[in-house]
């Protein structure tokens, strides 16, 4: 499987990486949503997509390419009386809004920072496919991450997404 990482801290997933491609699978690690985004790209239009993109929630800054979808973020985050900050989740909602779609689920440290109801992100997602769509790094051992990661593409695949 190929895998592309979207994390503002690189060296946080190196051990994830080394665990998946010791499995056989490609990674490549991005610490921007912008580079991920037009690799992602490139790579589609290539007929070499990715098979799933792993993306990191809280990131280190905002991006403009991403105005559009923070700003839906953020007038999300204002009705829950939560601060704006930068979101991997910007990416996702371009990645949920562009077909055809493209494969992706969340790793984050603080998967409680996913705005629900935006653009219908995952909509009909049981409150377990939710689970594995946004897994918590500590909870998320590198020896598991294999099997999970080839369990939301098949979940992506079941629900026509």
């Amino acid at each position: 499987m190929r895998i592309l990482f979207v994390d503002d801290l690189p060296d946080v997933m190196r051990v994830h990486a080394a665990r998946l491609e010791n499995h056989g699978h490609q990674v490549l690690m991005l610490p921007d949503m912008t580079g991920a985004l037009r690799t992602a790209q490139r790579q589609a239009k290539a007929n070499t997509p990715f098979d799933l993109l792993v993306i990191d929630l809280m990131l280190d800054r905002f991006e403009p390419e991403f105005d559009g979808e923070q700003k839906k973020l953020a007038q999300a985050l204002a009705q829950n009386q939560q601060p704006n900050i930068p979101s991997g989740q910007a990416l996702g909602l371009r990645l949920w809004n562009t077909r055809p779609r493209q494969a992706y689920c969340y790793l984050s440290a603080h998967p409680q920072l996913r705005v629900a109801g935006v653009d219908q992100e995952f909509n009909g997602a049981s409150d377990a496919e939710l689970a594995l769509l946004l897994m918590q790094k500590d909870r998320t051992r590198s020896t598991e991450l294999s099997q999970k990661l080839c369990d939301v593409v098949a979940l992506w695949r079941n629900k026509g997404w």
